[in-house]
């Protein structure tokens, strides 16, 4: 591996330092609300696309939390916290939608609404689902998946009080 050419500029379209691989693809999500996709198959690692995901959208929503996207490798749908209102700083505010974003057709699927939320993961299998943090109750809210990216509230369970990241196995 060496290092290879920059695919993001900081000042102007900082990204989220969590990434989610697929292979030798690694998805990013930027401060502005883009999505990177980087291939890692050579010795640098490469921008092979970027694509706008609230392009179009009323309310200047942008990504916002700490682990603000999962990918689902066998639908290929990308999910993001998302909160309205963004700018300059508001990268830390909790998300108040799940998007579920089909990165093949490149276009939102479903907009779901997220008690607060600063990290999101993904359980696969036969059933998918979410999982997200609230750290204003504490808590980790359970999110069925359905067919086209909906996500609906299935459960939540009290925990620690600085829980930051989360991974389902």
């Amino acid at each position: 591996r060496k290092a290879g050419p920059k695919f993001f500029d900081a000042d102007a379209d900082a990204i989220f330092s969590h990434a989610e691989q697929d292979g030798a693809t690694l998805w990013f999500v930027s401060y502005g609300g883009n999505i990177y996709r980087v291939s890692i198959a050579g010795e640098t690692a490469t921008l092979t696309e970027k694509i706008p995901l609230s392009a179009g959208v009323e309310g200047d929503w942008r990504p916002g939390g700490y682990q603000t996207h999962a990918y689902d490798a066998k639908t290929g749908i990308l999910y993001v916290l998302m909160h309205p209102g963004g700018a300059e700083g508001s990268h830390k505010n909790p998300g108040e939608e799940i998007w579920a974003f089909d990165t093949k057709a490149k276009k939102v699927l479903a907009r779901s609404k997220t008690p607060p939320a600063t990290s999101l993961t993904i359980a696969g299998g036969a059933k998918p689902a979410l999982f997200v943090v609230n750290p204003l109750e504490a808590t980790i809210v359970r999110f069925d998946v359905a067919d086209g990216g909906a996500v609906t509230e299935a459960k939540s369970a009290k925990v620690g009080e600085a829980v930051l990241q989360l991974e389902a196995k």
